[in-house]
């Protein structure tokens, strides 16, 4: 079953801090060490004074900690830093680089920070309009960074220096996005164990006890405990190992579905194995209405076991119908026995097949024979 999981916000920490307790706060979050957090600031700020600029964003956006700072203040702070940044763009040709850059570092950042390493690839509520924001965020920076105005040489370079960043970033995230990916994965694997161990809790539920609790009251009936016995189990062996289908479309599906109404109605077992599969059309569903007289027969007066095989092969299909009961004459059936004469014999010919009866003293044996369309 999965878990609900909890989002980590980063903060501006109050011990230990230098300045503002930014680079504390995201040495915390990020686990990283917060000299080596603070080194990356400083190195910035030689780049177009980036690391200054980030660190006062920083600082506008990041709540402190143990301290209830409101999402509307933290934004409006911000948003007075970027403005103010702009209206220097002209005064300083540095910041014409560096406050977009930082804009562009600064939306990543609020997708990483207020989205989460295990909900980036699954957003929901907030953490949408985070996402939104961070993308946002981003896009002004990349058309300011754009306007400046400093020629297509520049913008390559610059360019070039953002894919070699981007580069190195996807570097020292690649152990982090891997265990993401597995995470995920395992997450998957756990949704699809939960399901199957539902789906079989539901189908134990339904069929297993059910016939248990029938099984119990007519324990004084052996005959009708052997047949609840017996659906219940060609019920479970369809379940596990047979493929689903619509009886009305398919061959074994549509046998599958006589022989288990079959053995609900007669002291008879039968034992269906189909090589092959058929789409069933007129003389398809007429093939299985004769096969189903033939093990109601078998059922009716052999009992026992009854075998069906279903062979479907270089454009035929062939049914064998065997019972090892006592056996009859063929030839001597009357002519008003309307079960072999016209539900297999006439129904099989009207189709453009055939049916042959074999009965001695050791069984009967039908065999019905169908020519379909490859």
């Amino acid at each position: 079953m999965s878990t609900q999981t909890t989002i980590r916000r980063a903060y501006r920490e109050t011990r230990g801090r230098w300045v503002g307790g930014v680079a504390a706060g995201l040495a915390e979050h990020l686990g990283w060490p917060v000299a080596a957090v603070r080194a990356l600031f400083v190195v910035a700020s030689f780049f177009a004074g980036i690391g200054v600029i980030a660190y006062a964003a920083y600082w506008a956006v990041l709540p402190q900690r143990d301290q209830d700072d409101s999402d509307t203040a933290r934004l409006l702070a911000f948003a007075a830093l970027v403005i103010g940044g702009f209206l220097l763009l002209p005064a300083n040709p540095w910041m014409q680089v560096g406050l977009p850059l930082a804009v562009i570092a600064l939306g990543a950042t609020v997708v990483w920070t207020r989205v989460g390493p295990t909900r980036i690839l699954r957003p929901d509520g907030l953490q949408w309009t985070a996402l939104g924001l961070g993308i946002l965020l981003v896009l002004v920076g990349v058309v300011a960074l754009a306007a400046t105005g400093l020629g297509v040489r520049s913008l390559l370079n610059v360019g070039a220096v953002a894919l070699l960043l981007l580069v190195g970033v996807g570097l020292i995230a690649m152990p982090w996005i891997a265990g993401l990916y597995r995470e995920l994965t395992v997450e998957r694997q756990e949704r699809v164990r939960s399901q199957t161990r539902a789906e079989l809790a539901t189908q134990v539920h339904d069929s297993v006890l059910q016939t248990l609790t029938l099984i119990r009251r007519h324990a004084d009936d052996p005959e009708q405990v052997a047949r609840l016995a017996r659906a219940e189990e060609r019920h479970l062996r369809s379940w596990l190992y047979e493929p689903q289908g619509d009886p009305q479309m398919r061959l074994s599906a549509a046998l599958s579905a006589a022989a288990a109404r079959i053995e609900s109605d007669y002291p008879a077992t039968v034992e269906l194995v189909c090589v092959g599969e058929l789409e069933l059309d007129e003389s398809g569903r007429a093939l299985v209405a004769a096969t189903t007289e033939a093990m109601v027969n078998a059922a009716k007066h052999a009992g026992g076991a009854v075998s069906v095989y279903v062979e479907v092969d270089d454009g035929r299909v062939t049914v064998f119908v065997r019972d090892r009961g006592p056996g009859f004459d063929a030839a001597a059936v009357p002519p008003d026995r309307k079960g072999i004469v016209e539900s297999m014999i006439g129904r099989m010919q009207r189709a453009g097949g055939t049916c042959e009866i074999r009965s001695d003293e050791r069984g009967t044996e039908v065999t019905l024979a169908l020519p379909v369309t490859p």
